[in-house]
């Protein structure tokens, strides 16, 4: 069915392929436009790859870079953190530290021990009785007889008292008037009741809160002393300043 070949054909189409890849190589190694040419002509043999020529390599990600020389990929720098600096504060001014705040207030001892100092001398008494201190000022320096006006000589000491109770806002106080078994009963009661109110509005007169105190009159039914001889019916003529501590959530 085929003719057979003759050997100078076979010869001659075997010789046509290497020769034809060489002019080929020839036009590559050339110009640039030899290059294109042969790119364009032969694209579809060598694809999409690139050409390698004696003065070029393939550099990373296909990039082709001249004279062999790789080239380098710049880094940016990483930014600087930033800081929150401390606010300036001027040269020369200390710092300020504010105390603590003592919300609780002085304890019983504490105002016991205060105010047995300030009357010391005076004449009155100090004590305490659980969460209470009593301090008892008696007649023979704060009034005079059958009178409810506080003497004059110790009204500076009744002052002091108040501003320390009215710094001591955490406490209530209770103010009782008593007096002796001389006179009768319903004019002894009266006399108590007014002296226990002269006290308050000199103590409310001085910063301590109407709200803070109760006044009570007592007349002669609770004696200390004997009404028989003039020392105790002195004793039994008194007011009697009860200072209770209010406990507090926490102190």
């Amino acid at each position: 069915m085929f003719a057979p070949l003759s050997p100078r054909s076979a010869i001659a189409k075997s010789l046509m392929v290497p020769v034809f890849a060489a002019m080929s190589l020839a036009a590559l190694a050339g110009t640039a436009s030899a290059h294109h040419k042969a790119k364009a002509t032969f694209g579809a043999y060598f694809g999409p790859y690139p050409i390698i020529t004696p003065n070029n390599i393939i550099a990373p990600n296909n990039i082709i870079a001249p004279n062999n020389v790789v080239p380098t990929v710049v880094v940016p720098p990483a930014p600087t953190p930033v800081f929150p600096q401390p606010p300036l504060t001027q040269v020369g001014q200390p710092k300020v530290v504010q105390p603590p705040i003592d919300t609780c207030g002085p304890t019983v001892f504490q105002m016991k021990r205060k105010l047995g100092v300030m009357l010391q001398g005076t004449g009155a008494t100090v004590k305490h009785h659980g969460q209470r201190v009593i301090v008892n000022l008696p007649s023979n320096v704060t009034f005079d007889s059958g009178s409810y006006y506080v003497k004059p000589g110790f009204r500076p000491m009744l002052n002091r008292i108040a501003g320390r109770l009215a710094r001591w806002n955490q406490t209530r106080i209770r103010i009782e008037g008593h007096t002796d078994s001389v006179g009768g009963y319903a004019y002894n009661q009266t006399l108590s009741e007014n002296r226990a109110r002269s006290v308050a509005q000199i103590l409310f007169h001085n910063g301590v809160e109407w709200h803070r105190m109760r006044t009570r009159g007592f007349g002669e039914t609770r004696p200390i002393a004997d009404n028989y001889s003039a020392a105790g019916r002195a004793a039994n003529r008194r007011v009697e300043l009860t200072i209770v501590r209010r406990p507090r959530p926490g102190c």
